[in-house]
């Protein structure tokens, strides 16, 4: 027997080591029940963190983080990781998404595809999206892997996705590779669940190889194709015969991102729709099960943290607080447990504010790749030093420094300029590469005017034989290179270069590195504002390099760094001095020196998320472009991003970190949850519709930070700015979004407009008990915030039309013999849009010429507004469609007539209305198309 027959199948995990889960549900008191909210309670409202609550029995003292007899003592705490799960239903393979996590199969003959590859792979995946450009010195676009055979000298084929666009790599050689990146974005939605199919004709006929992308619902199809075929026509290729195993989650050995989520199936095709070499389907196996045997013979295993499992994670989070209680006599010692979603600890206490450049410097990942010390320059005015960001000695200066003055560059706060005096930076001591590297990084702003003579704009210091390397700049802008020994001779020039600097934002970096006995050095310089005003993807900036090798000669460690020493640099402008110990060193610093400006929405959340250590993921690629990344804590540079977007910023179920639900997932998805009121699958009746003004909004202001602003006003119909009963009277709301330009405030402003007077009944929760209705269980588990659920055949007393609504956020009950979900939900509606050549466009007015009874089949209609109604004549292939009258909906088979009226021919009580319908009584679309923001 299964639940409610039996307990709900409960389990309860701490995380104690901070990598393993430890199973403590025999202590948990179900009687006290586990309480989960998550979400929002509708559409205005910012989401607050999730919560769980739950009680553990505490005889022995374990739970009592400060009892050091407590066999976890010293493991539990503050911010202890939770989870709580439900063990029931289907199965899939479990991918933590961290490094060394997949399924393989050994390598096999039948696996040596050489030929034409048809490679599939069905999952439900958290990070199908990373952030769309690379930052923190990765070392190209982030990627998430999904199924490969793939190491590192027998490469053979891999798929995985860039930029929210799926990308299949192979090798002829076993060693470089060869790629084919679709153009089109994955058409993804809230529920993160998507099959994928990529084949490769290596050989089509006509010079070169195909490379073709198709999405499904699931791997049984039916498939459409994503896009256009990737064809190339240099030449046929084919696929290496390599010895790597085939793997699903971490699947290459290069270091991108595994996939996250459930894998429910996967399939290898030797040749197109060709013969089936690999076929895990997870879902088949039997939860717990660490491996099997697939149709194909291939036998699968599990490595790392991943698990094949029926777990349904309901929340995870981290425990806030660990309240001991007992009672009168001293008996039954128990623990309350509050955990909450990271969201809580991110918006606790205040951090100072970073403008992009300090922020993008300072990340974990910056400091990993080589960067040893940073001193941004963005000080006050009153400063005396410059203070560095990593805790090193502060930079100095001198008289004739002015600290804040430039504030020009759109990455920073305000930096110093310099006319007679100079800035100088100590170094401390730090660990060079196998090469000796030494680079030094630096913004430089040159008046237009130029300097007043020939200038060191840069000298740095180091412990080799070139002691010194400097950038010198003359007064018409120009750059050279210069090195010397430690007397002061000079070792080599490299005269000045033709580029001019003077005027233009500039961010340069000089680089040495030992090369045998001499020194290989490059000075690269880019235009920031100039040539780079927006921010990525791919945007390349315009640039320049001088090169060359100083012979006979060592670098070192670079001691000290110093600006302006000759006393002449007109208000230059010197900040952001960073010094790098690797090649790498500066690698991915475009997106930032223009303060990730032009950066999708989507793509800001992840990459924010990724800097800051967190789970950050979109539900889809982003589709609105954000201004310069403002100056605050994480969650509210991502809030502000996802205002850009109209999404919703949550928390992740399944892993601890955050989850941004953007607004293109929500459109037009599937419903995750549909229930039939006159059923039995678990809806608590009676609804409670409401018809008020709560969220409603008539006349709406958008304001671009720092740009312009548009207004828009709904001024006819029910929800319009008139005074009733013609409409509602005014309702009004302005917003300041960080916009990247004037040509989208008012796009915005339509689309919040569009949201806040969308004239349909609220029903602001919907509850289901589970325990009525186990079948419910799989459809009504996977809900989040962002799903759409559908409830049809409303009883009599409300509007016969399916009840579409879309869910905010829940509150959820859990224990033996107890499982309801309370959803908190705002109407569908908005979110059902058309895209290009797809829909039909409103009338601009129609009403009825003639009254009609209740059984006519005919019905002759004014246009009053705008165009006439399509006629069947000119228009066979847009029949039929509905229209709806007086609350009746009606189907229309054919139009007669090209002048006003025309005669429809109608079938009538569509949606189960019967009634007589009156002359002038208003015709509209039952479904008409919504343009999308």
């Amino acid at each position: 027997m299964t639940f409610p027959q039996t307990p709900l199948p409960l389990q309860v995990d701490l995380c104690l080591d901070g990598s393993t889960w430890t199973d403590i549900t025999s202590d948990v008191r179900a009687e006290q029940q586990i309480k989960i909210t998550r979400g929002r309670s509708d559409w205005g409202q910012q989401v607050d963190y999730s919560r769980c609550q739950l009680t553990l029995s505490n005889a022995d003292g374990r739970y009592s983080p400060r009892n050091p007899s407590g066999p976890y003592y010293g493991q539990i705490g503050r911010n202890t990781p939770l989870r709580v799960s439900v063990n029931t239903g289907s199965v899939a393979l479990d991918l933590p998404g961290g490094a060394g996590d997949y399924a393989s199969t050994p390598d096999a003959a039948a696996l040596d595809i050489t030929g034409d590859l048809d490679i599939r792979i069905d999952a439900s995946l958290a990070n199908w999206i990373l952030a769309s450009y690379p930052s923190s010195g990765q070392p190209t676009y982030p990627r998430t892997e999904l199924i490969g055979k793939f190491a590192s000298t027998q490469r053979s084929y891999a798929l995985s996705i860039i930029q929210g666009r799926p990308y299949l790599e192979w090798s002829v050689s076993g060693s470089t590779s060869i790629a084919a990146w679709c153009l089109t974005g994955l058409p993804l939605t809230t529920s993160g669940r998507l099959a994928l199919r990529a084949t490769l004709d290596v050989d089509n006929g006509a010079g070169g190889w195909t490379a073709t992308f198709y999405t499904a619902p699931s791997i049984n199809g039916s498939w459409t194709q994503l896009g256009n075929p990737i064809v190339s026509s240099s030449g046929a290729t084919s696929i290496f015969s390599g010895s790597s195993t085939l793997k699903i989650g971490d699947a290459t050995h290069l270091t991108f991102s595994p996939a996250m989520g459930r894998v429910h199936a996967a399939q290898v095709y030797n040749g197109i729709n060709g013969t089936l070499v690999a076929n895990p389907d997870f879902t088949a196996q039997t939860s717990g099960a660490t491996s099997f045997t697939d149709s194909t013979g291939k036998v699968w295993s599990l490595s790392g943290n991943t698990q094949i499992t029926n777990r349904k994670t309901r929340f995870v989070g981290e425990i806030a607080s660990w309240t001991p209680q007992w009672d009168t006599g001293g008996f039954d010692p128990i623990v309350a447990v509050e955990a909450a979603g990271v969201m809580r600890r991110l918006g606790i206490g205040t951090v100072p504010t970073k403008s992009p450049m300090y922020r993008e410097f300072t990340t974990a990942g910056r400091m990993g790749i080589g960067i040893v010390a940073y001193w941004p320059m963005e000080d006050g005015a009153d400063s005396t030093t410059l203070a560095s960001a990593y805790g090193h000695q502060p930079a100095t200066f001198t008289a004739g420094v002015s600290l804040a003055s430039y504030s020009g560059w759109a990455a920073s706060d305000p930096i110093p300029t310099l006319t007679s005096g100079s800035l100088r930076a100590m170094m401390p001591p730090y660990t060079l590469d196998s090469v000796s590297t030494g680079s030094v990084g630096f913004f430089a702003s040159v008046p237009a005017a130029g300097v007043l003579s020939t200038q060191r704009l840069m000298s740095c210091t180091t412990t080799g034989t070139a002691t010194t390397w400097s950038v010198w700049l003359n007064t018409s802008g120009n750059l050279a290179v210069r090195a010397y020994d430690g007397d002061g001779t000079q070792l080599f020039d490299s005269g000045f270069d033709t580029n001019v600097i003077n005027g233009l934002d500039k961010y340069v970096i000089l680089a040495m590195a030992q090369s045998g006995t001499n020194v290989s050095w490059y000075l690269e310089v880019a235009d920031i504002t100039g040539s780079m005003p927006t921010a990525i993807p791919g945007n390349a900036p315009v640039q320049f390099e001088l090169t060359g090798t100083l012979t006979t000669a060592t670098t070192g460690r670079i001691t000290q760094v110093q600006f302006g020493q000759d006393a002449g640099m007109n208000g230059t402008a010197i900040g952001h001095l960073a010094i790098g110990s690797t090649t790498a060193a500066f690698t991915a610093s475009v997106g930032a020196i223009v303060g990730w400006n032009a950066e999708d929405a989507a793509s800001r959340t992840a990459r924010i998320g990724a800097e800051e250590n967190l789970n950050s993921y979109p539900t889809s690629p982003g589709d609105e472009r954000c201004g310069v990344q403002p100056r605050d804590g994480a969650l509210n540079i991502m809030r502000s991003a996802g205002d850009v977007d109209s999404g919703i910023l949550a928390e992740l179920r399944s892993r601890l970190g955050l989850r941004y639900i953007t607004r293109a997932s929500m459109y037009n998805q599937p419903a995750a949850l549909t229930l039939n009121y006159q059923g039995d699958d678990g809806l608590v009746a009676p609804l409670e519709p409401t018809d008020d003004d709560q969220g409603i909004t008539n006349d709406v202001t958008v304001q671009r930070t720092s740009g312009s602003s548009a207004h828009v006003t709904l001024s006819t119909g029910a929800l319009s700015t008139q005074v009733p009963p013609n409409g509602i009277g005014l309702y009004d709301t302005s917003s300041t979004l960080n916009l990247l330009d004037d040509t989208q405030p008012i796009n915005h402003a339509g689309w919040l407009l569009h949201v806040g007077s969308w004239d349909e009944t609220r029903y602001p929760v919907i509850t289901v008990n589970l325990a009525t209705a186990p079948a419910s269980i799989e459809a009504a588990a996977a809900v989040d915030t962002g799903s759409r659920v559908q409830i049809t055949n409303p009883p009599s007393w409300l509007p016969p039309d399916t009840i579409d609504l879309l869910v905010q956020g829940y509150a959820e009950t859990l224990a033996q013999f107890t499982w309801t979900l309370a959803y908190n939900c705002v109407p569908y509606g908005p979110f059902k849009v058309a895209y290009e050549s797809d829909g039909r466009v409103d009338t601009a007015g129609s009403q009825l010429a003639s009254a009609m009874t209740s059984t006519v089949t005919t019905a002759s209609v004014s246009t009053t507004s705008g165009t006439r109604w399509v006629d069947s004549a000119a228009f066979p292939a847009e029949f039929p469609f509905d229209v709806v009258i007086g609350g009746e909906r009606m189907r229309v088979t054919a139009i007669t007539g090209t002048t006003s009226p025309q005669t429809f021919t109608v079938t009538r009580s569509i949606n189960g209305v019967v009634k007589a319908q009156s002359s002038g009584a208003d015709v509209r679309l039952a479904d008409p198309a919504i343009t999308a923001l």
